[in-house]
């Protein structure tokens, strides 16, 4: 092989150096290419994730928005359920009483219609005018003895004056005036599976568990122990009255030791005044007070126990020198 001259060798390298210079412009372009391909990349992701970043705020407000107004929307059904709850039970017991009522008329229709059709409509008692009577007060769930058997005996001197017999009739007629807590006993005590169906089956049963619920324990030891500490402190009329409602809410106090109960807390110028006028009973003590109170308000000032006063120089006041 034949050697290659100087010239030939230097033009190769020459060739060979521009060649390289190229690629290495070439590299150069790509990377910097390369360089803002990238720089767009990144800054899209910062993009991206600034976006995202707003996203989750904003969900996450909303999420918070949507939770507050489930919250109200909730308590405000449940106060709007609890309320018709009530309304209706009330008019649930209403209802019943009308029932009630209208089952009352269709019987005298009944009656009528079979009178007139057989000719005998002379001869049918005329039915008894109803009087207007006023109606009991109604029950809350006091416990209070005196408040249980006065809404108790109301009712009872409600239905006499209507006429009213039926003990399902008294049941339903019953249920009406119960308000508050009495009304919410009444509710669980009722099947409202069994709408028709009541609780009691006669008015006594329906007593009975009333004043179970509502009247207190204890109730007559407590009035008892009332009536023995009972001190005639003020007016005679007023010990009488005091005495007298205790005594109403004991039904087994007897007449001999109500009488002793009565004379023991009684002053002694009023103890000497019905045993003169010789009432030995309590019935007839307590319809002579009247009497004992006129005599009372009548009494000189002699009668009042005068105050004494010792004398500064050993002497009594109002002698004579």
């Amino acid at each position: 092989m034949a050697p290659q001259n100087s010239g030939e060798v230097q033009a190769a390298e020459g060739g060979n150096g521009r060649n390289g210079e190229k690629k290495r412009g070439s590299s150069k372009d790509m990377v910097a290419a390369l360089d803002k391909r990238v720089a767009k990349l990144e800054k899209s992701v910062r993009e991206v994730k600034e976006t995202r970043g707003d996203e989750e705020s904003h969900s996450s407000l909303v999420e918070t928005l949507e939770g507050k107004i489930k919250e109200e929307l909730e308590n405000l059904l449940s106060e709007m359920y609890d309320k018709l709850d009530d309304r209706d039970n009330s008019l649930q017991a209403q209802i019943v009483a009308m029932k009630e009522e209208m089952t009352e008329l269709k019987s005298e229709l009944r009656i009528y219609q079979a009178a007139m059709k057989s000719g005998m409509l002379a001869e049918v008692a005329a039915p008894k005018p109803k009087i207007d009577a006023p109606r009991p007060n109604k029950f809350s769930g006091s416990r209070a003895a005196q408040d249980v058997d006065n809404f108790i005996w109301g009712l009872e001197q409600y239905f006499r004056v209507s006429g009213i017999d039926d003990d399902t009739t008294k049941v339903n007629r019953a249920s009406i005036y119960l308000t508050n807590v009495a009304l919410l006993c009444w509710r669980r005590m009722f099947d409202e599976e069994e709408y028709d169906t009541l609780p009691f089956k006669t008015w006594k049963d329906f007593q009975y568990e009333f004043k179970k619920h509502f009247y207190p324990k204890n109730a007559q030891q407590e009035a008892r122990l009332k009536v023995r500490n009972l001190k005639h402190d003020g007016t005679i009329l007023e010990y009488v009255r005091k005495f007298t409602e205790l005594k109403l809410q004991l039904s087994s106090l007897s007449e001999d030791e109500g009488y002793f109960d009565f004379m023991n807390g009684l002053q002694k110028w009023a103890k000497m005044e019905l045993r003169r006028m010789e009432d030995k009973d309590l019935s007839s003590a307590l319809s002579t007070t009247e009497d004992i109170a006129e005599f009372e308000n009548r009494k000189p000032e002699s009668s009042k126990p005068k105050l004494k006063f010792k004398s500064s120089g050993g002497g009594d006041r109002g002698q004579g020198n």
